[in-house]
């Protein structure tokens, strides 16, 4: 599908929903109080929707859904919807719209597009994601003989685009902020012949020449 059919198919979704707002039958959800409801939200190739549930608003979403299909003569493939219910829902509630909606249901979402969906108390534990991607890559190019200008390269071309991707949606702790920091100067000083790494000394000697990366909430990794 091309990029402009594309969108006007999410257009033509969008607007659907919207005229079931219109006409009351659908509501979204409030995240404050005083705040505009957000009904749906379409982002990239997918569409999320906020009801409430209940069957009348599952009617509608069923409604909205085949609507669609029979404009733009689209077949609409259940194995790719899921919902995802609040815990407070009851069981003779939720086995019917399900049952209506003909989807699965998940117990949670843990990311999208790589990243957390839900980010509780503990924030260190659930970027742990973003931890692991790090290592991993760290890790690995450790194996090789790399000069240092091939490490600064790795560093601000791929350690720099993971970190910056999640700082683009979240504010990571600072905590995790100086590990990363710690991370990288050990890997830029490390030498697999001696064993061991400069000493944190003569590290923070370079980085005020600017010689090492630092991570800042605005531009990602510097060096």
């Amino acid at each position: 599908m091309s990029a402009h059919l594309f969108i006007i198919c999410a257009e033509v979704f969008s607007r659907l929903i919207e005229v079931a707002e219109e006409e009351g039958r659908l509501k979204g959800i409030a995240v404050a109080r005083g705040v505009p409801r957000v009904s749906h939200l379409l982002f990239v190739d997918d569409s999320l929707i906020f009801p409430h549930a209940t069957m009348e608003v599952t009617e509608c979403i069923k409604e909205v859904l085949g609507t669609y299909k029979r404009m733009l003569g689209q077949q609409i493939n259940l194995h790719k919807l899921d919902i995802l219910l609040s815990a407070g829902i009851p069981l003779e509630t939720r086995f019917p719209v399900v049952a209506l909606l003909e989807v699965q249901e998940v117990e949670k979402f843990d990311k999208y597009l790589d990243l957390p969906i839900v980010v509780g108390r503990s924030k260190k534990d659930v970027f742990q994601i973003i931890r692991d991607r790090v290592w991993q890559k760290v890790l690995r190019w450790k194996e090789k003989l790399l000069l240092q200008a091939g490490k600064h390269t790795l560093i601000m071309e791929v350690l720099q685009a993971i970190i910056s991707y999640a700082m683009s949606s979240f504010h990571l702790p600072e905590s995790l902020i100086k590990e990363f920091e710690s991370v990288f100067a050990e890997f830029l000083w490390s030498s697999p012949t001696r064993g061991r790494s400069t000493g944190w000394r003569g590290v923070e000697c370079v980085r005020a020449k600017g010689m090492i990366g630092s991570i800042s909430r605005t531009c990602g990794v510097s060096i």
